[in-house]
């Protein structure tokens, strides 16, 4: 736990924590007082160097999915979360700046929001957060809404 307080990039607590709001949306209540500081910290801990990236794909998809079963009694929420898991790990993918030796090429989302970016990282950035936020939030939105047609 000592490299916990090392974690380069602070935006990623930002980024864990509208994950783990994603409950508090679906009826969760009281149980995003658990999700949301919890996918903060496993979020930032998966985008950094010294920690795995497992801790931030297999956490945030398993917090909020127990906590959504637990808060709303849907099994479906047990898919979504292997499917969140699944979004989770295909990751970022931003590429590379050409100068840098052995540069990384980057994902396919990535080389695309790279582009649509105009190469600005920052704003890559943001777009590829975004995206994968809008995916995982219909995930769980379709889950929730396939309770309602599977169960009336």
């Amino acid at each position: 736990m000592g490299n916990f307080l090392k974690i380069d990039a602070k935006i990623d607590f930002f980024y864990g924590a509208i994950f783990g709001a994603i409950p508090l949306l679906l009826g969760a209540g009281w149980f995003s007082l658990i999700t949301i500081p919890a996918c903060s910290i496993l979020y930032a801990m998966g985008g950094d160097d010294d920690w795995r990236s497992a801790w931030r794909d297999v956490g945030v998809a398993a917090v909020n999915s127990v906590c959504l079963i637990l808060a709303t009694g849907n099994l479906l929420f047990l898919g979504a979360g292997l499917a969140v898991y699944g979004l989770l790990t295909v990751g970022l993918g931003l590429p590379d700046h050409p100068e840098r030796p052995n540069a990384d090429p980057g994902s396919l989302v990535g080389r695309f929001f790279w582009k649509l970016a105009k190469g600005k990282e920052w704003v890559a950035n943001i777009y590829t957060h975004a995206a994968q936020y809008a995916a995982v939030w219909a995930v769980y939105f379709t889950a929730s809404i396939l309770r309602g047609v599977f169960y009336h």
